[in-house]
């Protein structure tokens, strides 16, 4: 007996509807059997969900249930910070907060993908395109993220100001991502990949780094945006580790990168509320600076004024003092000029 499957198999043709690759294997309990797994290509483990276990029924059907309750958790988590930043930014039209929930919506779908929920519910009748496969729109997906993440640390952290290097090197960083994404469009991706994987760790060391320097720097939101992040990249080491065998394979580390996602998700939208609360402190400082500008200005137009009514007072006195008329003196004219 062959069976046959691949990311391109549709999900409506798989043996087993599950969102990863799965066969029914004839064993009866106490009967030894000896199957061949033929792999086509090397397998990926870091960047490709599926690995090789064998469960009963009734255990397969069990972990598929709490695997969807803590991955509905997730999806919810995610939903509900990308909507309230989404309100922030109608609220307060700060575009780093659109950036931010633009990265979220494009690291979301990349999930997608990984949990194999595109195949189940978005393309269920075939996963990818035609001229499409997983390390295509993966390296899509990644470029467009980080694109959006990029300019979402630029802006939030105003690096412009706390960090210009940084901010030009984040420019660059920006730039290779777009032609990344722009090379995977035409179909020229295959001798980008292996550089792909090295940037990725170029661009974490990077924004950690830009995260420390701008905290040093004094700028309090910093602090959060460097837990959050620190958070996030313990879930992709753990995930490194799983895929490397350093650790154990379980639900926590095959998932640990969106576990750290969703930690960052929370940790980030504290940073931005605690954003908005150092731009309601800077409007409030410049509103007590403008009224005490405002008080002192009014303060010397009252002396100016008490100053000129006083020289009004003592011009008055010095002529009341002065004759209104010319003396009469019998034999002399006298005149005043």
């Amino acid at each position: 007996v062959v069976k046959k499957a691949n990311d391109l198999t549709p999900f409506v043709q798989r043996e087993v509807k599950y969102r990863h690759l799965a066969h029914r294997l004839p064993l009866e309990p106490g009967q030894t059997r000896i199957f061949y797994l033929h792999l086509s290509d090397v397998v990926d483990r870091i960047s490709s969900p599926n690995f090789i276990a064998l469960w009963s029924e009734a255990a397969f059907a069990i972990h598929d249930h709490d695997e969807r309750i803590l991955l509905g958790i997730y999806y919810g988590i995610i939903c509900v910070m990308m909507l309230y930043n989404l309100f922030v930014f109608f609220s307060l039209r700060d575009r780093a907060y659109l950036y931010y929930v633009c990265s979220m919506f494009f690291a979301c779908l990349w999930f997608v993908f990984y949990n194999g929920i595109a195949s189940e519910y978005l393309l269920p009748n075939g996963l990818f395109p035609s001229g499409w496969n997983y390390h295509r729109s993966n390296t899509l997906i990644v470029s467009v993220t980080w694109v959006f993440m990029l300019i979402f640390v630029r802006t939030f952290l105003h690096t412009q100001i706390y960090a210009p290097r940084i901010h030009r090197l984040l420019a660059l960083l920006i730039a290779v991502n777009l032609l990344f994404a722009g090379i995977v469009l035409v179909d020229r991706y295959e001798p980008i990949l292996p550089l792909s994987y090295l940037l990725i760790s170029i661009k974490w060391i990077v924004v950690l780094a830009t995260g420390v320097i701008v905290w040093r720097q004094g700028f309090r939101a910093a602090r959060y945006f460097l837990v959050a992040w620190v958070a996030y990249l313990i879930g992709g080491f753990l995930l490194t580790a799983s895929a490397l065998n350093l650790v154990p394979i379980t639900f926590i580390t095959r998932n640990s990168i969106q576990i750290g996602h969703a930690l960052e998700a929370i940790l980030l939208s504290l940073a931005l509320a605690d954003r908005i609360n150092i731009l309601r402190e800077e409007k409030e400082q410049e509103e007590e600076t403008s009224r005490q500008a405002e008080l002192r200005a009014h303060t010397a137009e009252l002396q100016a004024q008490a100053v000129e009514k006083e020289l009004q007072t003592a011009q008055n006195l010095q002529m009341g003092l002065m004759p209104s008329t010319p003396p009469q003196i019998p034999g002399f004219d006298v005149a005043g000029c």
